[in-house]
């Protein structure tokens, strides 16, 4: 059965008993965002292999060193992949965190909670490891999630399984609006960023191109434009994981008020599932096209 078939199967049971079946709430939150940490990798990856074609289109004739392959505009360090590794890894933590609530509301066993939350823990490690690159990234990530993982600490403790959602949401709230602030905002400077690579790639395929009328011309023109309808697609990709990231805690916060009312609105969670799905199967619409002739 096709994701997207499970999905509109889960959403139908949703609507017609949110009460009475917590479990299947927590499953469509922790899939969609999953979902959405796979696209953002690829999209990522694309943004690297971008980045890389902009290194060498900057090369100029200058004696080459091992740090020759160093992007830099304008004398300033332009390397993007710390940066990526910082907004994965915050996602990571988010999409853990989901599955410690999905453990939480639908596991028959402590050891699968348990499980969640020690991966949880690792991935929260990962991110102070990656925010070490600046003092800003630092202090955007200090303390993420202290307060809820103390609360999942207690309720593991007690093996309180059945009553500890409203806790443990109620205590990560904030900082889940945090993380996807931080993810979904992110974004907007790399797009600018993709803005200056795709400049400088366009203006060296300008001076470097070959002859006109030759094998070698339609080559070139075949790798470029792979280049920039690559770039076109991270454009796309980013601005569908943003819309789709800003949606977790709105969901998160509305699936909390459905554990204390029998009725409360699931709209959006739904909006989350189907922008995660939109992003996700975004690339499998494209991918047959990657590294072929226009």
């Amino acid at each position: 059965m096709s994701y997207e078939r499970l999905l509109a199967i889960v959403l139908l049971v949703l609507l017609g008993c949110s009460a009475s079946v917590p479990e299947a709430k927590f499953h469509v939150l922790a899939s969609s965002g999953a979902r959405i940490l796979s696209t953002t990798g690829d999209t990522y990856a694309r943004i690297v292999r971008l980045e890389q074609a902009f290194i060498v289109a900057s090369m100029g004739d200058e004696k080459l060193t091992p740090d020759s392959f160093r992007p830099v505009v304008e004398g300033r360090s332009f390397d993007l992949e710390p940066e990526l590794a910082f907004r994965q890894a915050a996602l990571g933590v988010l999409v853990k965190y989901l599955r410690v609530l999905e453990a939480f509301a639908s596991s028959e066993t402590d050891a699968d909670v348990d499980k969640a939350s020690l991966e949880l823990g690792a991935s929260l490690e990962g991110l102070m490891e990656t925010a070490a690159i600046s003092k800003e990234r630092g202090a955007q990530v200090s303390g993420i999630l202290a307060t809820g993982v103390d609360a999942i600490g207690r309720e593991v403790s007690a093996r309180q399984r059945a009553r500890a959602l409203d806790r443990v949401m109620d205590a990560s709230q904030k900082d889940i609006e945090r993380l996807a602030n931080l993810v979904a905002e992110s974004h907007a400077k790399l797009d600018r960023a993709i803005d200056v690579m795709v400049g400088q790639i366009v203006a060296r395929a300008n001076v470097v191109r070959p002859p006109p009328a030759t094998v070698g011309r339609d080559e070139f023109y075949v790798a470029l434009a792979s280049t920039l309808r690559g770039a076109k697609e991270a454009h796309r990709a980013l601005l569908a994981t943003a819309e789709a990231v800003k949606q977790i805690p709105v969901a998160h916060a509305q699936i909390r008020q459905t554990l204390a009312q029998t009725r409360a609105p699931l709209d959006a969670l739904k909006t989350l599932a189907h922008k995660a799905e939109e992003a996700g199967t975004f690339y499998g619409s494209t991918q047959k096209t990657i590294g072929q002739t226009p």
